[in-house]
């Protein structure tokens, strides 16, 4: 499971089973120059994947907050991204995004492993971007978008993209959102 494999500050933000198959080559006069070196490709399936503080249901919660901030400010002000940031944040934290059964390709070069492009889908949110871990130091990075789609809207096609970014590294990691 998952869960028991990546528990960074002993929390659990993902879940499912992981089955993955890889086919890599490397060399080296030590571990480190070994995973440097190494290079191929991973075929990962997840089965029941579940993204924990990305909450596919948040954007009624974000319009209701925005709405609400938005009538507090005097002569007409607009709401400023960082306000935006911070109720979207409160917004998609609690929940989670269930993304069933998940099929990623990465490849795998110069020690480092990148899955993309991401492109998950579920009824009312698409997570898409890229990610990446450097295998000899852990460090992550990545970015992309969570698109919320307002589920009475959806023929209208109302939708919400806020803008992420992934660094830290696997014990610690960092996400920046920009609803911008």
């Amino acid at each position: 499971p998952l869960s028991g494999f990546y528990r960074p500050d002993g929390k659990t933000p993902l879940s499912g089973i992981v089955k993955a198959e890889m086919s890599v080559t490397g060399s080296g006069e030590n571990v480190t120059a070994l995973i440097g070196s190494l290079a191929g490709a991973a075929s990962i399936d997840i089965e029941n994947f579940t993204i924990h503080g990305f909450d596919e249901n948040a954007l009624p919660r974000m319009l209701q907050a925005t709405d609400l901030a938005v009538d507090q400010k005097p002569n007409g002000e607009t709401l400023d991204s960082r306000r935006f940031a911070v109720i979207a944040e409160e917004a998609t934290g609690p929940g989670h995004l269930a993304l069933g059964n998940v099929h990623l390709d990465a490849a795998i070069g110069g020690g480092k492993v990148r899955i993309a492009p991401l492109d998950l889908a579920r009824a009312r949110a698409v997570l898409k971007g890229e990610v990446q871990l450097d295998l000899v130091t852990l460090a992550l990075g990545g970015s992309g978008t969570l698109a919320f789609i307002h589920a009475t809207d959806r023929e209208a096609g109302l939708l919400l993209e806020i803008h992420f970014e992934l660094d830290g590294n696997y014990d610690a990691p960092r996400i920046r959102l920009d609803p911008s």
